[in-house]
Protein backbone atom coordinates (compact mmCIF):
# COMPACT_ATOMS: atom_id res chain seq x y z
CA UNK A 1 0.00 0.00 0.00
CA UNK A 2 2.62 2.54 0.71
CA UNK A 3 4.59 1.71 -2.66
CA UNK A 4 1.04 2.35 -4.33
CA UNK A 5 1.34 5.97 -2.72
CA UNK A 6 4.52 6.07 -4.30
CA UNK A 7 3.86 4.96 -7.73
CA UNK A 8 1.45 7.32 -7.59
CA UNK A 9 3.28 10.49 -6.93
CA UNK A 10 5.62 9.49 -9.53
CA UNK A 11 2.58 8.79 -12.20
CA UNK A 12 1.31 12.23 -11.65
CA UNK A 13 4.34 13.77 -12.32
CA UNK A 14 4.56 11.25 -15.34
CA UNK A 15 1.77 12.63 -16.08
CA UNK A 16 2.11 16.30 -15.99
CA UNK A 17 5.57 16.34 -18.15
CA UNK A 18 3.68 14.40 -20.61
CA UNK A 19 1.12 17.12 -21.16
CA UNK A 20 3.72 19.55 -20.90
CA UNK A 21 5.84 18.16 -23.86
CA UNK A 22 2.97 16.85 -25.91
CA UNK A 23 0.14 18.93 -25.21
CA UNK A 24 -2.53 16.31 -25.25
CA UNK A 25 -4.93 16.95 -22.93
CA UNK A 26 -5.54 13.05 -22.27
CA UNK A 27 -2.69 12.90 -19.38
CA UNK A 28 -4.47 15.68 -17.47
CA UNK A 29 -7.36 13.67 -17.36
CA UNK A 30 -4.77 10.28 -16.50
CA UNK A 31 -3.80 12.64 -13.89
CA UNK A 32 -7.07 13.47 -12.22
CA UNK A 33 -7.76 9.74 -12.30
CA UNK A 34 -4.96 8.76 -10.41
CA UNK A 35 -5.80 11.46 -7.81
CA UNK A 36 -9.68 10.36 -7.64
CA UNK A 37 -8.24 6.16 -7.41
CA UNK A 38 -5.46 7.97 -4.65
CA UNK A 39 -8.36 9.60 -3.13
CA UNK A 40 -11.01 6.86 -2.58
CA UNK A 41 -13.55 8.74 -5.72
CA UNK A 42 -13.11 6.17 -8.13
CA UNK A 43 -12.19 2.55 -7.84
CA UNK A 44 -8.65 0.89 -7.83
CA UNK A 45 -6.78 -0.52 -10.21
CA UNK A 46 -7.26 -4.29 -10.63
CA UNK A 47 -3.54 -4.70 -11.04
CA UNK A 48 -1.93 -1.57 -9.69
CA UNK A 49 1.37 -2.77 -10.75
CA UNK A 50 4.05 -0.72 -12.47
CA UNK A 51 3.22 -0.92 -15.65
CA UNK A 52 -0.71 -0.11 -15.27
CA UNK A 53 -0.08 3.96 -16.61
CA UNK A 54 2.53 3.14 -19.52
CA UNK A 55 -0.37 0.64 -20.74
CA UNK A 56 -2.73 3.10 -20.38
CA UNK A 57 -0.39 5.73 -22.27
CA UNK A 58 0.41 3.34 -25.03
CA UNK A 59 -3.47 2.18 -25.56
CA UNK A 60 -5.28 4.55 -24.59
CA UNK A 61 -7.54 2.40 -22.61
CA UNK A 62 -7.90 2.16 -18.83
CA UNK A 63 -7.51 -1.47 -17.33
CA UNK A 64 -10.37 -2.68 -15.26
CA UNK A 65 -10.90 -1.98 -11.63
CA UNK A 66 -11.40 -4.06 -8.66
CA UNK A 67 -14.35 -2.37 -7.24
CA UNK A 68 -12.45 -1.02 -4.55
CA UNK A 69 -13.05 2.60 -3.48
CA UNK A 70 -11.36 3.15 0.01
CA UNK A 71 -8.78 6.08 0.56
CA UNK A 72 -8.07 4.53 4.16
CA UNK A 73 -7.13 1.08 2.83
CA UNK A 74 -3.54 1.48 5.31
CA UNK A 75 -4.69 2.26 8.31
CA UNK A 76 -5.11 -1.38 8.97
CA UNK A 77 -1.84 -2.54 8.17
CA UNK A 78 0.10 0.19 9.61
CA UNK A 79 1.21 1.14 12.91
CA UNK A 80 0.84 4.80 14.35
CA UNK A 81 3.49 6.06 14.11
CA UNK A 82 4.57 4.57 10.34
CA UNK A 83 0.80 6.04 9.40
CA UNK A 84 2.30 9.53 10.71
CA UNK A 85 4.99 8.77 8.11
CA UNK A 86 2.81 8.40 5.39
CA UNK A 87 0.56 11.20 6.11
CA UNK A 88 3.59 13.19 5.88
CA UNK A 89 4.57 11.74 2.66
CA UNK A 90 1.08 12.04 1.26
CA UNK A 91 0.86 15.69 2.41
CA UNK A 92 4.05 16.52 0.54
CA UNK A 93 2.86 14.76 -2.26
CA UNK A 94 -0.74 16.40 -2.69
CA UNK A 95 0.99 19.61 -2.36
CA UNK A 96 3.51 18.71 -5.49
CA UNK A 97 0.08 17.17 -7.34
CA UNK A 98 -1.09 21.00 -6.82
CA UNK A 99 2.00 22.41 -8.53
CA UNK A 100 1.49 20.08 -11.45
CA UNK A 101 -2.14 20.94 -11.60
CA UNK A 102 -1.00 24.57 -11.86
CA UNK A 103 1.97 23.52 -14.72
CA UNK A 104 -1.31 22.07 -16.65
CA UNK A 105 -2.86 25.67 -16.53
CA UNK A 106 0.21 27.36 -17.39
CA UNK A 107 0.71 25.30 -20.49
CA UNK A 108 -2.96 26.18 -21.69
CA UNK A 109 -1.99 29.56 -21.72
Amino acid sequence: MVDELRQTSDSLTQMARLDSVTGEGRYKEYFQRILDIRNGVVARPANPHLSYWDITIATGELPPTDGVMDPDLLRAALSADQMELVAMAEDRSNALAVLEQDAFEGSRR
